[in-house]
Formats: C-alpha cells, sequence, structure tokens
C-alpha cells in the first residue's frame, strides 16, 4: 500500500522553494506532524535573517509586530539554554528546581548567523515600551527585566504575574547568561563568576540598554558558537545583504549602520572549526578575526570579505588615510585564504590596497575556485590578468562596479603578458564596470566556447582603436553561438555588429541594453527597427535599462507585434527602467500585446513620467506581477506607485 505523504527528501526540496516565506512556513506548521518538524528546520536555521527581511519594497514593518517577534525569539532560545543547563543553575540557585522542557532544540537548527541582525534583535528586544508587560504565552519574562532583576533571589519561572507586589522574590534571567559564558560549573569558576557580578551589579543596572544588549549579544555569540552544531555561516555584512533575491531588508536594519557595534563580538571561535561560509564586509578592522579563523577554521568554501575599513573612533565618519593598515588586514586575509582545504567561491570588495598581497593565497585554490567575484576594485594596466591566469578551473568571472584602465603611458606594449584560458567558464559578468576593449577582448578570447551568461558592463572608448569596441560585438556572435543571457551598452555606430549576435545566437533568452552616456538618442529606435528582421523565439526577457535610451512607442509596437507574428510569444518579463521617454502612449502598447499573447508574466517599470492610473490598473489586471516605481523630485528617490 503506497505511502499517503510525500517522502522527506521530496518535502525538503519543495520547502527549499519558499525558505524566505514566513507566513507558508508558519501555515506548513499545522498541516500534521512531519510538515510541522520539517517547517521548524527551515524557520529555525536562520530567524535572525527572517525576522529582518520582508517582501515589500519599500518596507513596511510594524516596529510594534517586530519589536514582539524580536522579544519571542530571544525569549524561545533561552529556554532551551536553561532547560540544557537546568542542574548546573538549579545548584546555584539561579531557577526554580523545576523547568518545563521546550517542544524542540531549537539550537539544532541554526546555521546562518548574522551579528548585526543579532544584535539588533537584542535592542529591539530590549525596547521598554513594549515589553513592560508580561506576556502569559511566554515561560520567561521580557528581556528588559534581565538587566533589572540582576542578582535578585529567582521566582517561579512559570508564574503569570511577575510585576504583582505580593511577589517576594523576582527572576535573574541575565544572571543565567552571566553564569553560563564565565563558568565551566566548577566551583573555582562558579564562585570567580559570582563575585564578579556582585562587583559589577550598580555598574550594570545604571547602564544604558545599548550597552546591556551588546553584553547580552556577545554572550549569545559564545553560546552559539558552542552549542549550535550546524552553525556553518557566520556573517558581519554590512556593506550589502546577501538575502534572497526575493527578499527586501527590512528598514530598521538599514537604520542601525551607523551605530552598529563590533565589539560584543570576540575572536575566541574554538568552537567554529565547522564553518563554510564567511561574509565579512564590515568596515571595521578585521584582522584579529582572520588571524583567529585561520587557526581553528579550515573548511571554509565561500568567502566575502571587504580590505577597506573607517576609523574605528569614528565609525562611518573618517577614512584610515595610511594604506599599511589596509595592507596588515590583507596580509592577514592572505593567511585565512592559504588555511583552508578547499575554497570554491571567493568575493572580495573594494581593497585601495595590498590586493596583490593575495594572489599567491587564491593560487593556491586553483584546482578547487569555482567563482571569484571583485565588487568595486580600481585595476591599473593589465594588473587582473596574473592574478586570473592560474584559475583555469573558474566557472563564474564576476566584477561589480570595478574598473578596468589601462595607462597607455605605463603600458605602451598593447599585448597581455600573461596566457590566460577558461575552458570551463559559462558566466561572465562586468555589470556596472568600465572595461577597456583590449582587456574585454582578450578576457572573452580566453573564455570558453559555451559561455551562456555575459554582460560586458560599461565599455570604454580606447582613443588608441575607436574601432575595438565594434569589432567586440562580432567577436561574441562568432564565438559564442550557445549565450543565452547577454547585458550591454551600444553604440548607434556599433548596430550592425550588435545584429550580427542576434543572427548567431538562436538561444538567447535574456537581451538587456543597459545605458551609454555618450549613445544618440535615435540608435534605440533603429535597433528596434532591425530587431524586427529576426526571429526570436526564446526570448523570453527585454529590458531597456537608461534614461538616455529613446525609444517612440510605433516603434515600440513594431518590435513586439514582430515577436507575436513569428512566434516569439515566450515573453514572460518586460523592464524598463530609469527611462525619461516613456509615457502613456508607451504603456498603452505593452497592454495592447499582454492581451493579444497572453505570456506576458511580469512588468518591471521605473520611469520619470508619471503614468495615467486607469492604464497602471489595466495593465496589473493583464500582467501578474507589475512593478511600478517613479522618481520623486522632491525626495531625491524611487517611489513605488503601486
Amino acid at each position: 500500500m503506497s505511502s499517503p505523504f510525500l517522502p522527506t527528501d521530496c518535502l525538503l526540496l519543495i520547502f527549499e522553494e519558499f525558505k524566505y516565506d514566513k507566513p507558508s512556513l508558519h501555515s506548513c506548521l499545522l498541516v500534521n506532524r512531519l510538515w510541522c518538524q520539517i517547517a521548524v528546520r527551515f524557520l529555525w536555521c536562520h530567524p535572525f535573517r527572517l525576522l529582518y527581511s520582508c517582501k515589500d519594497s519599500p518596507c513596511k514593518c510594524s516596529n510594534e509586530k517586530r519589536q514582539s517577534q524580536a522579544k519571542n525569539l530571544i525569549e524561545t532560545y533561552m529556554s532551551v539554554i536553561i532547560y540544557q543547563n537546568k542542574n548546573s543553575l538549579i545548584k546555584k540557585q539561579i531557577i526554580p528546581s523545576q523547568v518545563t522542557a521546550p517542544v524542540f532544540n531549537y539550537l539544532d537548527f541554526l546555521q546562518n548567523l548574522d551579528l548585526l541582525e543579532l544584535s539588533a534583535t537584542i535592542h529591539d528586544g530590549m525596547n521598554p515600551k513594549q515589553l513592560s508587560e508580561n506576556s502569559k504565552k511566554h515561560q520567561f519574562p521580557s528581556i528588559s527585566q534581565w538587566c533589572q532583576f540582576i542578582r535578585v533571589p529567582s521566582v517561579d519561572i512559570h508564574s503569570d504575574h511577575l510585576n504583582n507586589k505580593n511577589n517576594k522574590k523576582k527572576a535573574d534571567f541575565y544572571a543565567v547568561l552571566q553564569f553560563l559564558s564565565t563558568s565551566k560549573h566548577s566551583s573555582n569558576s562558579t564562585n570567580s563568576s559570582n563575585s564578579s557580578t556582585n562587583s559589577s551589579t550598580s555598574t550594570r543596572v545604571n547602564k544604558s540598554t545599548e550597552m546591556s544588549a551588546d553584553r547580552i549579544a556577545h554572550i549569545f555569540c559564545k553560546i552559539f558558537s558552542k552549542r549550535c552544531p550546524k552553525l556553518h555561516q557566520l556573517s558581519v555584512d554590512l556593506v550589502s545583504r546577501r538575502c534572497n533575491l526575493d527578499e527586501f531588508t527590512c528598514n530598521s536594519l538599514n537604520s542601525r549602520l551607523s551605530g552598529f557595534s563590533t565589539k560584543f563580538f570576540r575572536p575566541k571561535l574554538n568552537h567554529i572549526s565547522q564553518l563554510t561560509h564567511l561574509i565579512c564586509t564590515t568596515k571595521i578592522s578585521k584582522r584579529d578575526l582572520f588571524t583567529t579563523l585561520a587557526k581553528v577554521a579550515h573548511n571554509i568554501s565561500k568567502l566575502d570579505v571587504c580590505i577597506d575599513y573607517l576609523d574605528h573612533n569614528q565609525y562611518f565618519c573618517e577614512r584610515i588615510i595610511d594604506v599599511s593598515y589596509v595592507e596588515l588586514e590583507a596580509l592577514s586575509l592572505s593567511t585565512l585564504i592559504k588555511s583552508q582545504k578547499r575554497l570554491t567561491h571567493l568575493s572580495l570588495h573594494t581593497f585601495p590596497a595590498g590586493l596583490q598581497a593575495i594572489c599567491s593565497a587564491i593560487h593556491l585554490h586553483s584546482n578547487s575556485l569555482r567563482s571569484l567575484s571583485f565588487v568595486g576594485v580600481f585595476f591599473y594596466g593589465w594588473e587582473i590578468l596574473p592574478i586570473l591566469a592560474p584559475l583555469r578551473k573558474l566557472e563564474k568571472l564576476h566584477c561589480d562596479s570595478c574598473h578596468f584602465q589601462l595607462v597607455f603611458e605605463l603600458t605602451p606594449e598593447p599585448h597581455p603578458p600573461v596566457h590566460l584560458k577558461f575552458p570551463v567558464i559559462s558566466i561572465l559578468d562586468m555589470s556596472n564596470s568600465y572595461v577597456e576593449p583590449q582587456i574585454m577582448k582578450y578576457i572573452l578570447n580566453a573564455s570558453s566556447r559555451k559561455l551562456q551568461y555575459l554582460d560586458l558592463g560599461r565599455k570604454i572608448q580606447d582613443p588608441k582603436s575607436p574601432d575595438d569596441s565594434t569589432i567586440m560585438f562580432g567577436s561574441v556572435a562568432n564565438k559564442f553561438t550557445e549565450l543565452k543571457c547577454l547585458k550591454t551598452s551600444f553604440h548607434e555606430t556599433e548596430i550592425s555588429q550588435l545584429l550580427s549576435v542576434f543572427e548567431n545566437c538562436k538561444k538567447l533568452e535574456t537581451f538587456i541594453l543597459c545605458q551609454l552616456e555618450s549613445l544618440n538618442s535615435h540608435g534605440m529606435n533603429e535597433l528596434l527597427k532591425n530587431l524586427t528582421n529576426f526571429r526570436l523565439p526564446n526570448l523570453k526577457h527585454f529590458g531597456i535599462i537608461g534614461s538616455n535610451y529613446v525609444f517612440s512607442p510605433s516603434n515600440l509596437q513594431t518590435f513586439l507585434s514582430s515577436l507575436n507574428e513569428d512566434g516569439g510569444i515566450n515573453l514572460k518579463t518586460l523592464e524598463i527602467s530609469t527611462s525619461n521617454c516613456f509615457n502613456n502612449e508607451h504603456l498603452k502598447v505593452i497592454i495592447e500585446y499582454a492581451v493579444d499573447v497572453k505570456s506576458l508574466n511580469k512588468l518591471d517599470l521605473k520611469v520619470y513620467r508619471e503614468l495615467n492610473k486607469d492604464l497602471v490598473k489595466q495593465a496589473c489586471e493583464k500582467v501578474k506581477d507589475v512593478k511600478y516605481e517613479l522618481w520623486n523630485v522632491e525626495e531625491q528617490k524611487w517611489q513605488n506607485k503601486l
């Protein structure tokens, strides 16, 4: 007889598809016992990330709701911590003799820990306005009481009347954390812990909530590192959040960036040798952290780091001028990279100095490194090529907002000094990067013919070889016939070469045109007209990004109609971003196309001219997912109009 339930392995794959969808995961808790067990895993593998992520952009989170959730989150962890250490705590009379077991050991599920999110959770959980009342739903009192009740005799933790004047005893849950963080459950260490707690009681009571929260965060870091066997990702991520692509960061978290302190985090990490992913993009000195991790963590496969930081005392107000500090931090990062057994992903941010110091460390992983990313890095001359030369097994090269410039006075020789070859590369992404044509051509020539994703970035016109940029499109068309995604800028003189890409790359699914400042306003109209001569049955995503791209409604209609006539009804996404020319007439053309083909699922509009509300409503009825943002002149930012 067949089982009425899906196997656990199948359910895990299904749950993985909506692991950031909090409402759906909470609903799954109520289906049956098996679903509950699986949903709990996903809810508690990254609970702090879920707390500070939302589906709306801009964020519409309620402060009161988030503070209540932060309080519940910390109290749930406290229930597990106290139950696991009940014998020692009862012996020291820190808690009463009877403690209810939690439903799950939530510490076993924690996989990802971000220090900023942890700190924010504790700050929100200690909000005095939200936490002044004690909820009867929870076994433990609010976090704010931990500091208020320091070194006060304990009360029955099941009591629902902690604020009742008839109660002679009150709970001391800060003492629980303090005891566990400093004691090895021996008499000597316990006495030392008690004496130190007594001596500093009055000081802590008078300290601000922020200082108390930092102290609690430090204690939780130690507990998580020791008691969470599945913890494999540690992150101090202030430059850019590594959220799921469908997520948005809660505004309350962004507002904490200027005041965030990592002083509560100490690099005593002997218990996190199981780390496989480290994200450390904060602009605070990380030298001690890298040095300590190099000694204890040798299984890191993914590493995202920033080598650039600000003055400790001034936080985000004053840059360190002496590059020697940056070079020393780069050397410590080099030590960390060398100590790893098998590094597969490396992402390097900024690097105003010290990039060459880690070249030898990167080359040690030439057989294992599959993905290499540079973010905001300035490369002089052929500087990047010696770094890339040994990495023959690279599958992805990503350069975001980088600058590649040949200084002709310093590098008169037009030929690069090294041999480059990427036989298995499939993704070459130069998004928002300014790339010299000579460098781009050399990297393209070294790339595999099976390249599937190509972003040419913002091409730079070479004054000595003005035709290099134009010839580049011809090289792409002739070599990368398997290409599925192309993102590029273009000039009107390059249209004929760009069209050859459509002629040869029959599998092209995504085509996005990005802004080039020098583009002639008539170039886009001419391109749309010429595209009608090509059959594009596989095109699923078409985008125009840039205020200088000017095109008429009639040319847009001609292009979309040609897709329909030639059987190209697979277009799923249409993106018009930062457009100065887009108006109501353009929107009418898109609505008409959506009615005819019924395959357009997503319409992404970011425009400077306000659109008719009735037309926008019609678009929402005909297209499943519509995003409409309008530039707000007064506030100087994009505003969601839906």
